[in-house]
């Protein structure tokens, strides 16, 4: 096994000194569930259902948040920290490119109190070797993020993780396949402790009642996916669409009030026409893609909660501990089935003007959840 393998499954290990007191606080929440009245008193002491679906839910979201954490989450964040000082030494070129445009000559006088042509172009080229280190390094972590993904059993290449991190469901697809990659590593833990319970049915009853609620983690995980792409993702990118949809009509409106205006202010409505067409083409694709993805782990999720159901009746009801350890054994095999159908496809980005638009997108909608 490789290092990074390694590396990955003390990640797993430390999940699960994290959560397992939490999935036995869920087991006990779960099996008193079907006993609790449907609905009380407000006034009444005692949990009806919704409020210990509350409670459920509560616990499971904080095992979801334990469950994320994996070191391509930690490169995931370095990627974004380059991103940044990339953007941020664009920005530095760009003025001193045009400051340069206008220095004076070292040969001149007044260059003596001000910044020289020559000096200019000495900022550049240091501000461009530094571009060009972080490009470099952006390249060697998509690769890490390609290495670290294969190893949990997702399928990706480096073109696909790039889409990953410029979409603003990227992070959320990265956090769920390393919750699915902890949660195998812990079902895996479970099922080696049930078998070395040998026939005695209370620990092997326990085992597959973690296990159980470890399926009901997973659920959440995609409830609290979704949730984001419903109130946050789809509606700040409808906004961004409509915004832009209105500011290309008045532009559009502003071109036909200009027909004798000068050649130059025709010039620039014409670009802003241009910049606003770029922008509506790379909404509409990231809306579809964004979509999609949606309809895509709705599907996934309908096929892990008939799952749970299954394994709840199970526990309920198998009285065989042998039965528990051969279904509980099954179970890594279909939690990678499922993590597999998570994989978005690739937006077909028409050129890198698309893509830049895309990214900014997500810039914009990150600041703003």
């Amino acid at each position: 096994m490789s290092d990074d393998s390694s590396a990955l499954d003390r990640h797993a290990a430390r999940a699960f000194q994290r959560v397992y007191k939490r999935l036995e606080e869920l087991l006990e929440l779960a099996g008193r569930h079907a006993e609790l009245p449907e609905h009380t008193r407000r006034t009444s002491l005692q949990t009806d259902k919704p409020g210990n679906l509350r409670k459920i839910n509560d616990a499971a979201g904080d095992v979801v948040e334990a469950l994320e954490v994996a070191r391509v989450t930690e490169r995931r964040t370095r990627y974004r920290e380059v991103e940044a000082a990339l953007q941020t030494l664009r920005t530095q070129l760009d003025e001193y490119r045009r400051a340069q445009a206008t220095a004076p000559d070292s040969s001149v006088i007044k260059s003596l109190l001000a910044t020289t042509r020559g000096a200019y172009q000495k900022k550049i080229a240091t501000a461009q070797r530094r571009v060009d280190a972080l490009q470099t390094e952006r390249g060697q972590i998509v690769e890490e993020i390609v290495t670290e993904l294969r190893a949990i059993g997702l399928k990706v290449g480096p073109e696909q993780v790039k889409f990953f991190l410029v979409s603003v469901t990227g992070e959320n697809l990265l956090d769920l396949g390393a919750t699915f990659h902890n949660a195998r590593q812990i079902i895996a833990q479970l099922a080696a402790l049930n078998r070395a319970a040998g026939e005695d049915p209370v620990t092997c009853r326990r085992y597959y009642g973690l296990y159980m609620v470890m399926v009901r983690v997973l659920v959440c995980a995609y409830d609290r996916f979704l949730s984001d792409i419903d109130t946050d993702y789809l509606p700040a990118l409808g906004e961004i669409e409509a915004r832009n949809r209105a500011a290309r009509a008045a532009t559009e409106a502003l071109l036909q009030q200009t027909a004798n205006t000068t050649p130059e202010t025709r010039r620039t409505l014409e670009g802003n026409l241009r910049a606003q067409e770029l922008t509506e083409r790379a909404a509409v694709l990231y809306l579809t893609s964004v979509r999609e993805q949606r309809e895509r782990l709705a599907r996934s999720r309908e096929h892990l909660e008939q799952r749970y159901a299954v394994v709840e009746n199970t526990w309920r009801t198998a009285s065989v501990a042998a039965d528990l350890v051969t279904l509980m054994a099954a179970s890594g095999e279909e939690l990678g089935t499922l993590q597999e159908m998570e994989l978005p496809e690739l937006l077909p980005f028409e050129n890198a003007e698309v893509q830049q638009r895309i990214a900014e997108m997500t810039r914009r909608i990150r600041d703003k959840t």
